[in-house]
C-alpha cells in the first residue's frame, strides 16, 4: 500500500507545474551545475507534496484493529480470566495504541470474560472513553467442546503441561475442521466461518474513511478472518487457520484495511508492544 500510494504520489508530481517547470529550466542549459541545483530544488518542493497525497490517500481508508485477549488463566478452575499478564499485557497494549495516535472511533469485543477485561485494560492503558458494544459473534469456537470429543482423550486434559496440551489441541481442532465429523459438535468449523465472516463484514462497515475500529477477539476468530483474507478457502482454509492460530500471541494486533478496492489484510499479529516478559501464547 506504501508502494502504491507513493508510485500514484510520484506519477501526480511529474505531471505537476513544480517538476514540468525544473525540467523547462534544464532544457538547453549547459550549465551542470544549474541544471542539478534546478533538479535538487525540485525534488525538495516535490516531498511535501508527496506527504500530503499521503496523507490524502490514508485519509480516504478506514482500519480494522482485530486484538487477540490477553493472557487467561491456563490450568485454573475459571480459564476465562485474565491472568495478572493478561492485564498488564491489556494496558501495555492499549498505551501502545494511543501513543502511535490511535483514536477509535468503534470498540467491539465478543461476550467473553477475557474480551472484556483486556479490552478495560486496553482503555485503562489508553486513556480511551469510546462506548462498547458487544457481539457474541466474535467470541471463540467452544475448544473445550472440541476437546472432549477427540477419541483417545486423557483423563484430565487441563492437568497436561502447555505442550502436550497444545498437541492435544492441535489434534482435536484437526478432527474438527476435517468436516466428517458435524454431527458431534454444537458448532461446526463451517458455522464457526459463517458467523466469523458476518461478524467481520458489520465490523468493516463501521470503519469508513478515517475511522478505526477495534474489536476484542479470540485467536482462533482473528486467524479464521486472516486466512479469508488471504485467500485461502475450500480445503486450504482449515490448514491455513491452524499455522495462524497456533502463533496468534496473547494481546496481538492483526490490522484490516479498509477502502474503495476491498478489504485488506495488513499485518498479522503485531507485538512489538510486549517486551520478553510479557510474550505469551497461552
Amino acid at each position: 500500500m506504501k508502494n502504491l500510494m507513493s508510485a500514484l504520489a510520484i506519477s501526480a508530481l511529474l505531471a505537476s507545474p513544480v517538476f514540468a517547470e525544473g525540467e523547462h529550466q534544464h532544457d538547453g542549459d549547459p550549465n551542470t551545475q544549474g541544471k542539478q541545483g534546478s533538479m535538487m530544488m525540485s525534488h525538495e518542493r516535490m516531498m511535501p507534496m508527496m506527504q500530503e497525497h499521503k496523507k490524502s490517500m490514508e485519509r480516504l481508508m478506514g482500519q480494522l484493529l482485530l486484538v487477540r485477549h490477553g493472557q487467561a488463566s491456563f490450568g485454573a478452575e475459571d480459564y476465562d480470566v485474565l491472568s495478572p499478564t493478561g492485564w498488564e499485557q491489556g494496558r501495555r497494549l492499549g498505551a501502545h495504541l494511543a501513543a502511535a495516535g490511535v483514536a477509535p472511533t468503534a470498540l467491539l469485543r465478543g461476550t467473553m470474560r477475557r474480551h472484556r477485561e483486556t479490552l478495560e485494560a486496553m482503555c485503562d492503558g489508553a486513556g480511551w472513553s469510546t462506548p462498547v458494544d458487544e457481539d457474541g459473534r466474535w467470541d471463540e469456537f467452544d475448544h473445550l467442546g472440541v476437546i472432549a470429543r477427540f477419541p483417545d482423550l486423557p483423563a484430565d486434559p487441563h492437568q497436561l503441561d502447555r505442550r502436550t496440551f497444545q498437541e492435544l489441541f492441535e489434534r482435536a481442532t484437526a478432527r474438527w475442521t476435517g468436516g466428517g465429523n458435524d454431527s458431534e459438535y454444537d458448532e461446526s468449523f463451517r458455522d464457526f466461518e459463517a458467523r466469523a465472516s458476518a461478524a467481520l463484514a458489520d465490523a468493516v462497515a463501521r470503519a469508513g474513511s478515517g475511522e478505526t475500529a477495534v474489536v476484542v477477539t479470540s485467536g482462533g476468530v482473528v486467524g479464521l478472518v486472516a486466512a479469508g483474507l488471504l485467500g485461502a478457502s475450500g480445503d486450504g482454509l482449515p490448514e491455513t487457520w491452524q499455522r495462524l492460530n497456533t502463533v496468534a500471541v496473547n494481546s496481538g494486533v492483526t490490522r484490516v484495511l479498509v477502502g474503495p478496492r476491498g478489504t485488506r489484510l495488513l499485518t498479522f499479529n503485531e507485538h512489538e508492544h510486549l517486551g520478553g516478559e510479557l510474550l505469551t501464547y497461552r
